[in-house]
Order: structure tokens, then sequence, then C-alpha cells
């Protein structure tokens, strides 16, 4: 998995910055699309209560034993945010890089959903591929779409400019968005 293009070692400075400058005490966090479980184990690391999901079964497994092997607890699950059998309610719910790869019919219910599963005013922590990146993969995003797509919900706290990094394929132009429930 390390050779993929999304593959990061570690936990993204962004994502880092965030948790930590929410002012909110650790309670339960859902990361979505986690792939190879690099984002979860380093947020359990800090003291969060780690649920991770993606939709493939391959990817579960290869984190479920990542995750083993480093002595970190985080319960992961095969699981579609757009249409998700999870049940209760997060403080915090992280997206490096699952929104963009939905469908523009499928946005709707991935924000209904996300809503759903948040604690009221919690935050979401979203990371899509920016308008400003050429190179080919998924969607790409302006800050006045995600406003469109998540504002009737949301809080839209924060959105900047970041960068996907990892496997090889360079830096990719990216936003960070700070979302909070309404």
């Amino acid at each position: 998995m390390e050779d993929l293009p999304w593959f990061t070692a570690g936990l993204d400075a962004d994502v880092s910055a965030a948790v930590t400058g929410l002012g909110v005490d650790v309670g339960r966090l859902l990361t979505i699309g986690e792939g190879p479980g690099t984002q979860a184990i380093e947020l359990a690391r800090l003291g969060w209560k780690v649920t991770a999901t993606d939709v493939s079964q391959v990817a579960v497994g290869k984190a479920k034993a990542r995750a083993a092997a480093e002595g970190v607890s985080v319960e992961f699950f095969v699981d579609d945010i757009v249409s998700t059998r999870l049940t209760g309610r997060y403080r915090v719910i992280v997206d490096r890089g699952c929104f963009h790869t939905l469908e523009p019919v499928e946005r709707s219910a991935y924000v209904r959903n996300i809503h759903r599963l948040l604690e009221p005013g919690g935050f979401l922590l979203l990371k899509v591929f920016s308008r400003a990146e050429r190179a080919s993969g998924p969607h790409r995003f302006s800050p006045k779409e995600i406003r469109d797509v998540f504002g009737v919900s949301f809080m839209i706290l924060k959105i900047r400019e970041a960068s996907f990094r990892g496997g090889g394929a360079g830096d990719r132009k990216a936003l960070f968005c700070v979302l909070r429930s309404k």
C-alpha cells in the first residue's frame, strides 16, 4: 500500500493541527476511507477512541494487521459512508480523500450520514482534491462548491489550500476544510 498515491506514513500535518486545535477533549473519532490505517493509528496514539472504515475489505484487513503490529487499538470496519450501517455519535469525523471519489448523486447521502453520525456541534475534517490540481484523478472542488454542498448542515469554519503527499506521485493540490455540524 505504501506505493499508492494517497499513502502517507504518519498523520497529515493539517489533520494533526486541526484535531489538536479544535479545543475539544478526546473522545470518539471516525475516519472514513481509511485505506492503510495510518491516520487512524496515529489518531489513536493521541488518545482518541477511533473507529475506521473503508469500502475495501483488503484495505481494512491490511489496516487491522498494521494496527495490531504496532500495538494500537482501532476498530476497523468495511463500510460505505453513502449507505453506512454505522450507529452512534462521534465528536470528530476525518475524511482524507473519500468525499472527492463520490459521484454527485451520492453527495447528499454522504452529508446526511456524516451529519447524523456527528455529535451536536461535532467536527468534520475534510480533505479533497482542489480545482487547482491538474493531474488525473477524482473530482475536484472549489471553496464555493464545498460551501454549496455542506452549507445547509454545517458551519464552514475553515477552507484552505493544502496538499496530498505520498506514494511517489508528488504533492497533489487539495483543500483542507474544518466544518462544524449545525
